[in-house]
């Protein structure tokens, strides 16, 4: 014992004696406060963390009949979701949810017993003297409504609803994204100004209004909205005049959400003022179309537009995730050209050309609806067809083949 001792008391003044040995010990000495301060830094950042219950409710604005299967919502109450001391309103509904085209984030109200929550930090709003704590235990019980045609986005939702009423897992938000303190409070504007249509898109247009029931009759003769994700997804009516159209389809599918897009400005007034369950958008279609995410149907009078108008209308339609059905007046999509390449007009299958009535004398329009067999987020790229194809088409490998064929498309402009 006594042996150990005086080997500590050498070596204590060996390093009194050594510099060297003083800036080794009080290295380590600074490592060891480091990693408790590191250590308290985490359990403060891990103290930052609540949970809240969530519940989801839709409404409706049209009563549904009891026979109908599309007025079915799925059941999301009290679902468990970690956020952060710092997560504002805004942040959690648009990492819960996917509004549909035309709405607005005023349609969506969050809850927090009798008190409307603002689009500010979550943590600390009061209600008569009460103080919402995200850290609370038991946990608060939030509650989030939105309007009919919203899908699920969180995948704690998702999975207790089981997928319904949700978006593609492609699209499901970050489950950690509400824990991280990324939220600035000063970054959350209160209100955003509408965007000004500087531009109109070259038309000839026809004077009817089509028969929102030949369109209708259509629909459900291809059963469109038929069986239990009838309610997913929802309509887009582009070019959408008065209204009329969109107000009646929303009528004939009433657990349907259906929004129009009207670029002038006479007409976008009226719709809005005479119908008021349909969710219309003031602007062009080369502008928001793309931003319906949640579309099911795309219905364009394209003999109404240009040809840049309807390409674009195409290329979108073959993009979007929920897309399944296209109706436009052009009977025929493909080109001689398919014949050896693929294109995104290769994913339409043409169903049913129909004449259509119109509210102009005796006149009709001509209708064809196409179901979209598969997603085309390709762009205007071509592919040659065959099996090569055909296996990267179903093994996602398809941007190899893209960078193949230009790799060889340079060596032959070489050569």
């Amino acid at each position: 014992m006594f042996a150990a001792l005086s080997a500590r008391a050498r070596a204590r003044q060996n390093d009194d004696a050594n510099p060297a040995g003083q800036s080794k010990a009080k290295s380590r000495k600074r490592a060891r406060d480091d990693g408790d301060k590191s250590a308290n830094d985490d359990d403060s950042r891990a103290s930052e963390t609540g949970t809240i219950y969530l519940t989801v409710e839709w409404l409706s604005r049209t009563r549904g009949r009891s026979n109908e299967l599309f007025a079915e919502t799925p059941q999301c109450a009290d679902v468990a979701i970690e956020v952060s001391e710092s997560v504002t309103g805004r942040a959690l509904v648009e990492a819960c949810v996917q509004l549909p085209p035309g709405a607005t984030d005023a349609m969506s109200l969050l809850q927090w017993g009798n008190l409307l929550l603002d689009d500010g930090v979550l943590h600390g709003q009061e209600d008569g003297g009460w103080s919402l704590d995200v850290r609370a235990t038991p946990p608060v019980r939030l509650k989030l409504t939105v309007p009919n045609g919203t899908l699920l986005k969180h995948p704690a939702l998702v999975k207790e609803t089981r997928g319904k009423q949700s978006v593609p897992k492609q699209l499901l938000s970050d489950a950690n994204a509400l824990k991280e303190d990324l939220n600035d409070p000063s970054s959350v504007s209160k209100e955003t100004d509408k965007a000004e249509v500087v531009e109109r898109s070259r038309r000839a247009l026809h004077p009817g209004r089509t028969d929102d029931h030949g369109i209708a009759a259509l629909l459900n003769d291809h059963k469109v909205f038929y069986g239990k994700k009838a309610n997913m997804g929802s309509f887009v009516d582009v070019g959408s005049g008065c209204g009329s159209l969109a107000a009646g389809l929303a009528r004939a599918f009433p657990g349907i959400n259906v929004c129009g897009i009207e670029c002038q400005d006479e007409l976008i007034n009226q719709s809005r003022l005479r119908f008021r369950d349909v969710d219309f958008i003031h602007d062009q279609a080369e502008n928001v179309l793309h931003t319906c995410r949640s579309a099911k149907v795309v219905l364009a009078t394209t003999q109404n537009f240009d040809y840049e108008t309807t390409n674009y209308i195409l290329r979108v339609a073959a993009e979007l995730p929920l897309l399944t059905h296209l109706i436009i007046n052009e009977p025929y999509l493909c080109r001689p050209s398919c014949r050896t390449n693929l294109k995104l007009c290769c994913c339409f299958e043409p169903l049913e050309t129909r004449e259509i009535k119109t509210h102009w004398g005796n006149s009709t329009l001509s209708f064809t609806i196409y179901k979209r067999h598969v997603r085309w987020p390709y762009g205007a790229n071509a592919l040659p067809r065959g099996a090569d194809t055909a296996v990267a088409l179903m093994e996602g490998n398809v941007n190899e083949m893209f960078l193949k064929k230009t790799d060889n498309s340079q060596e032959n402009s070489v050569d």
